[in-house]
Parts: structure tokens; C-alpha cells; sequence
């Protein structure tokens, strides 16, 4: 289902025993109602795979007053712009079922969609069997926003529940915004020709814009890197782009726990002389306790 009408009405009663369907895979492009939501879901009781937009009226959670039983349910997608976590926890209580395998892309300003440790008490107790988790959560950033801050304890998606799972947490930013993420475990760029295989150290940063200045006047990448190491340390840093000797120097002294860098190139003042001081600085780079690989 794909309509561009966001006010749609769909008045359909609740699917008799002849109108249920073999639809194994739902995939919803559209808002609607959390009553309307259930109903469409009559229709489709052996839905393997089910995407949607979440319901337009999260508050309403409590007229479900029986989970649906969607018994082939493994794969749940949902796209999140107006659910709490407090919301998302009760709304997923209303599915009986039996996920291995995640997919949330989260909106919401909501600073507790970061709480490892709450995700862990969620899902051991309502998705015992998941398989695969792949969370994406986007922070905004603007120059008339006051973007929340993570206030709860760091580096808790480095505990053993998220090492087990083999569930990596990656933070990179996106023009202005910065972007959270969890997927399963690929081998990555850091980790060939190491002997190294600690994941409680695979958190990565990726930086793909230093010109923040172009989408908001107020806003630097040391306001992404502060609001990411609220959540973690990082011990990867991938910069993407160009970047001067300068400002890789001020970023890095924001990230003492760096172990490996990528870079995809660096600038000096002059590309045809090095001075002495940039000499100094690229010696101390060098010769950082814990940077244990340069590409």
C-alpha cells in the first residue's frame, strides 16, 4: 500500500474466516490509525514480513486490548516519527510473536531509543528469539533546536548481553545530523590484518562532513563528537573526506581512545612544504599511545 494522502480513511470491518488472505509479506508506505493498523492485520494472518509507518496516534495504544496472533511472524520493519520508547515498548506488547529478525528507523527526539541497557530488558523479555537487530536512530541538529543530550550511562552497547549477540554499535554523522546505529556483525575495515577480535572495542565513527556551517551557522562537528561520546567512547575514527592537518588535530584531541584512523586524505597549508610545526604535530599523531593502525 503506497498513497501520498496522509488522511486517508480506510473503514473496513475487522476479516471474517473467508476473507483472510496469504499475504506473507505487508509492506505499508503510509500513516494510519492503530485501529485501522489492526484491522488491515485481520486480513493477513500468515504475514511472514510486515513493514509500516508507526500509527499516527500512539496514545492510543490501550483500545488494543488483545495481542494479534501473527504466529509466521519473523520480520518486523517499522519507520518511528511519533513513538516514544515508552510508547514503542507497549505498542510491540500488542504482537504475539515470534521476530528473529528487527528493523527500526527511529525519528524521534527521544534520547531513551539509546538506552542499552532498557533495549536489553525489552528484548530478552518480549523477543527472546532475535536474530538480527538493526537499529538506526538520527539526532537533529539545528541552529534553532536544542538538541537533548544522552544523560544515561556510557558504553553500555559494549556490554556482554550486546557482545553475545554480536549486535555492533556504530555512530556517523549525515550534513547536519548525527546518526546511531546497530547492525549485526561484518568484519570491518579496522580489523583486517589484526589479530585483535575484541568487539567490546568496535565502536566506530565515521565522519563524512566537517562543513557543518553549510546546513547550520551554530553547529561544528565538536558538538557531534561531545553528544556521541555521551553515549560511547570511540576507538575508530574513518573520516571520509578531505581534511586538514588542523582540524584532524583538534579532533583528535577530543578522541584519546582512537586505535585505528582512516583518512581519505590529508591537507597541509602548502601541499609542496611541510612546515616544522606541522611536522611536530604529524610526529605526535604518530606516536599516540593508543593509535595502533594508520591507513
Amino acid at each position: 500500500m503506497d498513497t501520498n494522502d496522509v488522511d486517508i480513511d480506510i473503514s473496513l470491518p475487522e476479516a471474517t474466516d473467508q476473507q483472510k488472505t496469504s499475504i506473507e509479506d505487508f509492506i505499508m508506505d503510509h500513516a494510519c490509525s492503530i485501529k485501522h493498523l489492526f484491522t488491515l492485520l485481520s486480513y493477513t494472518p500468515k504475514v511472514r514480513h510486515l513493514k509500516f509507518l508507526n500509527p499516527i496516534d500512539a496514545e492510543n495504544f490501550n483500545t488494543i486490548e488483545q495481542p494479534i496472533q501473527l504466529k509466521n511472524l519473523t520480520k518486523f520493519s517499522m519507520d518511528i516519527y511519533r513513538m516514544t520508547f515508552d510508547e514503542f515498548e507497549q505498542f510491540m506488547k500488542k504482537f504475539a510473536s515470534n521476530l528473529t529478525n528487527l528493523s527500526l528507523n527511529i525519528q524521534h527526539e527521544d534520547m531513551s531509543y539509546l538506552n542499552a541497557k532498557r533495549w536489553e530488558n525489552f528484548l530478552r523479555a518480549n523477543l527472546p528469539q532475535l536474530d538480527k537487530f538493526y537499529l538506526k536512530k538520527t539526532v537533529y541538529f539545528a541552529d534553532d533546536y536544542p538538541t537533548p543530550m544522552y544523560l544515561g550511562e556510557q558504553n553500555e552497547f559494549s556490554s556482554t548481553y550486546w557482545l553475545e549477540k554480536r549486535w555492533i554499535f556504530k555512530v556517523e554523522n549525515d550534513f547536519e545530523n548525527l546518526i546511531y546505529s546497530i547492525k549485526p556483525y561484518k568484519k570491518n575495515w579496522f580489523e583486517y590484518n589484526s589479530k585483535s577480535n575484541q568487539l567490546s572495542n568496535c565502536v566506530q565513527f565515521e565522519i563524512q562532513d566537517l562543513s557543518l556551517e553549510k546546513w547550520v551557522k551554530t553547529i561544528t562537528i565538536n558538538e557531534h563528537i561531545l553528544h556521541a561520546l555521551s553515549v560511547t567512547q570511540i576507538y575508530h575514527l574513518e573520516i571520509s573526506l578531505a581534511i586538514s592537518f588542523e582540524d584532524l588535530h583538534r579532533i583528535l584531541l577530543l578522541l584519546p581512545d582512537i586505535e585505528t584512523l582512516s583518512l581519505f586524505r590529508l591537507e597541509f597549508l602548502d601541499p609542496q612544504y611541510i612546515s616544522d610545526e606541522e611536522i611536530q604535530l604529524l610526529c605526535s599523531l604518530l606516536h599516540r599511545d593508543r593509535l595502533k593502525k594508520l591507513s
